[in-house]
């Protein structure tokens, strides 16, 4: 109310502020409650964890951005966070989520525009089993760069970066593909690490899971073991559309027994955290 003041908006203009699961009314005999209102908030609220409103769990909206995230019972509004551009979103049953918004697989989308105008067409399992069969950790970028925004070309962009950076710099489709998963899942490991130290709660391996949600491709998830190359995290993708399997590409056999499923269409996540 003090916002729309300060704006010159008059707050009869808008309905009245309710918490996620008021009822409104009702619809031609039908009740209506209001939901968690954003497809975030409602992703979240979908995921099947016994530990609602608790930070020891992460989230992550994967799509063409990226959003990542605890629960928490009370906005984390420090100098840190702020420093580190977090935000709170009211949740449901009280909650908020801390969250951080990532560049995600924007860059691999645009990989695969730039790819296409050189006359090398791709779908994205071609390119995910390219990236696999490419060297690890040969090369990383920050995903959150602006200079990734939007380039007017995506592996130009890449290539710049590394050279810039005085690092090895990717030249095949596969090299530079695996250099994209990996820095996102290397800026995902990062991101968790401050969600702890903002929160004061761990989100250890394997005894909690960063629940994976939306996105917009199908391919590989990996669950990685912890290793000495980079932090290790238990993933878990949950929803009713994709069914795939989880567990360490550097261990085949982990993927026998492990199938999770992914929210609201599929997704491609590869996180070679776990590579020698």
């Amino acid at each position: 109310r003090e916002m729309l003041v300060c704006l010159d908006l008059p707050p009869r203009m808008f309905p009245e502020i309710v918490p996620p699961g008021t009822k409104l009314g009702s619809y031609e005999g039908i009740q209506v409650i209001a939901p968690a209102t954003h497809d975030t908030a409602s992703a979240v609220a979908a995921v099947p964890t016994e530990h609602t409103g608790q930070s020891s769990w992460a989230y992550l909206s994967s799509g063409t951005w990226s959003l990542l995230g605890v629960e928490v019972q009370q906005a984390v509004l420090s100098p840190r966070a702020l420093e580190l551009n977090f935000t709170n979103e009211g949740g449901v049953d009280d909650t908020y989520r801390l969250l951080k918004n990532i560049m995600g697989l924007w860059l691999v989308q645009e990989c695969k525009r730039a790819f296409a105008r050189r006359g090398k067409e791709f779908d994205y399992a071609e390119l995910a089993r390219l990236a696999m069969d490419a060297p690890p950790f040969r090369s990383r970028i920050d995903p959150d760069d602006a200079r990734f925004l939007n380039p007017p070309d995506m592996l130009a962009a890449v290539q710049e970066y590394c050279r810039e950076t005085s690092q090895l710099v990717p030249e095949t489709e596969g090299q530079i593909t695996r250099c994209v998963y990996e820095s996102l899942a290397l800026k995902y490991a990062q991101v968790v690490g401050w969600l702890e130290d903002l929160t004061g709660s761990g989100i250890e391996a394997f005894d909690s899971t960063l629940r994976i949600t939306g996105g917009t491709f199908s391919a590989g998830v990996e669950s990685p073991t912890s290793g000495a190359s980079a932090p290790g995290l238990a993933l878990l993708a949950v929803g009713p559309d994709v069914e795939i399997r989880a567990g360490s590409f550097t261990d085949p056999s982990t993927f026998a027994d492990s199938k999770v499923r992914i929210l609201g269409g599929s997704m491609l996540f590869l996180g070679f955290l776990n590579s020698d």
